[in-house]
């Protein structure tokens, strides 16, 4: 094994921002810089990697899952390895404040632990919420709906960036928070319900495209992303149709690779629509 000084081997963590809200992901960018002389070896181990985080006396972090990492990558020496790792996908950040994190790494071939240097920071704030409602949801096979709540919100750093967060009605309890993508008008997003309770939004995402989003009230996945344009000068309209169905008329549809889900068949016989704006 050998004895390799920890300045030889340099690990860094990065981020294209340094402020997020409760429940956001935070993509942070692993850099591992090999000058020890010999290839560097990455994830020769399942716990190659471990983040640890820490925070003023006012916040706290909560773990979610063991930190396990899987990749494999050979870093030759004077060469660089990178990759993205998302905190949030360990860790569960409920609470304002402070926080850092600092990586740590490990390699059969390597004697010491390298440590990241400096410890990234970034700051958890509240976002504002520009909408909110509460629902009831109706599992499969059950008889009495469960509380859920709605909410748009929104915080801006370079731009504006939109949310739709779903809770427990009642104690606020988070269950999921989906990013819609960036705001770029003052116009307030369009939000309807549809008759399984699924949250249905139309914003305006750049000069001249809109972004559809569905989430579901069950877990606040999301289950649908479209992109859409203007056609002939008019912007597309969300609406609920006479089946309870939420849809998208007008405008054109760009199909893109982010787009996500598939359109779900309602049955004949369900509880009276919902609508919000």
């Amino acid at each position: 094994m050998a004895a390799i000084q920890a300045a030889e081997v340099r690990v860094f963590l990065s981020s294209k921002e340094n402020r997020f809200v409760p429940g956001e992901s935070i993509p942070l960018q692993f850099t591992l810089r090999n000058l020890s002389g010999k290839d560097f070896q990455m994830g020769d181990s399942i716990d190659w990697l471990d983040l640890r985080v820490e925070s003023d006396m006012r916040s706290a972090a909560f773990p979610i899952k063991p930190i396990v990492y899987r990749t494999s990558k050979r870093i030759p020496n004077a060469g660089e390895g990178k990759m993205t790792v998302d905190l949030g996908e360990f860790f569960r950040f409920t609470e304002t404040g402070r926080y850092k994190v600092r990586a740590y790494v490990k390699s059969r071939d390597f004697e010491p632990v390298f440590v990241s240097y400096p410890d990234f920071q970034f700051d958890i704030v509240p976002p504002s919420t520009i909408w909110s409602t509460p629902i009831g949801y109706l599992p499969p096979g059950e008889s009495r709906p469960i509380p859920r709540e709605f909410k748009i919100q929104k915080i801006t750093r370079a731009r504006t960036v939109i949310f739709a967060r779903v809770g427990v009605a009642g104690t606020g309890e988070l269950i999921n928070l989906v990013s819609l993508g960036e705001l770029v008008t003052a116009r307030q997003p369009v939000k309807r319900i549809d008759r399984f309770s699924n949250l249905h939004v139309l914003h305006q995402s750049g000069a001249r495209e809109f972004t559809y989003h569905i989430i579901s009230p069950k877990d606040g996945k999301l289950l649908r992303r479209r992109s859409y344009a203007f056609a002939d000068g008019r912007a597309p309209v969300l609406d609920v149709d006479e089946n309870g169905q939420g849809q998208v008329t007008g405008g054109l549809r760009i199909r893109r690779a982010t787009d996500i889900g598939h359109a779900r068949k309602l049955p004949d016989r369900l509880p009276p629509a919902q609508g919000a704006d």
